[in-house]
């Protein structure tokens, strides 16, 4: 990322906060401001978003080096201004989509209940483009641990299943160069809990420590089946 982008991006997320106006339409008290990474393809560069299949299951890391995110490119702009409560009754708007058509939406691969994760070596939640048994209908995101079913339509809500709040989003911004950058959460975060969750896993994916560490300047983003050895469909 170039310096001169990387400034605009901190000083127009940070002047939102600091004012309380709507960080792309969302409440900034659930709107959590990270470091903001450009999303890059396998070999290093700008991911061209106008590229992205509908339905395909693409996954990149955000906030940190090991929380994966699923980034999803729907078939329609989802309607924004969705109001949504976490699991401690916080209520917060999710703004909708972005990129070409404000098809692209982002958020934590990592469910709720359990904390079942898209992991390096089996991914239980994924986005299902077609109807399921359990999802019930198109476009969900779907964890087959314990069958929670989410709207990537509708911020992640939860559909059905016991999952108690909605996915953290990932907040999106797309400029007027092309480039597609992650600048923070949305909703109630999971990290610590994940963190704990999966200490043995990381450490032997990303090394000792490394996973806590914020996402740096480019992530690079993959198809879900690129990078998980088994994706679990149900």
């Amino acid at each position: 990322m170039k310096r001169r982008d990387f400034v605009r991006i901190c000083t127009s997320v940070a002047a939102l906060a600091a004012t309380g106006a709507p960080v792309q339409g969302a409440e900034t008290r659930r709107f959590k401001r990270y470091a903001p990474a450009e999303l890059v393809d396998t070999a290093g560069h700008p991911l061209d978003a106008a590229k992205l299949k509908t339905g395909t299951n693409y996954l990149f890391h955000y906030p940190y080096v090991g929380t994966p995110a699923l980034l999803i490119r729907l078939p329609a702009a989802p309607t924004g201004g969705i109001s949504l409560r976490t699991a401690d009754m916080q209520d917060y708007r999710w703004p909708g989509g972005v990129g070409p058509g404000g098809r692209l939406v982002a958020y934590a691969a990592i469910c709720p209940h359990q904390l079942s994760a898209a992991l390096k070596d089996t991914a239980v939640i994924s986005h299902r483009a077609r109807k399921s048994p359990v999802s019930g209908r198109d476009h969900t995101i779907v964890c087959c641990a314990h069958h929670s079913v989410f709207d990537p339509m509708r911020g992640g809500a939860v559909m059905s299943g016991p999952a108690p709040q909605p996915l953290t989003a990932i907040v999106l911004e797309h400029d007027k160069q092309g480039r597609l950058y992650a600048v923070g959460t949305l909703g109630g975060e999971l990290f610590d809990r994940y963190f704990r969750a999966y200490r043995r896993e990381l450490i032997r994916e990303f090394g000792r420590g490394a996973a806590r560490r914020q996402t740096p300047a480019t992530t690079v983003v993959r198809r879900l089946e690129d990078y998980a050895a088994a994706v679990v469909r149900c």
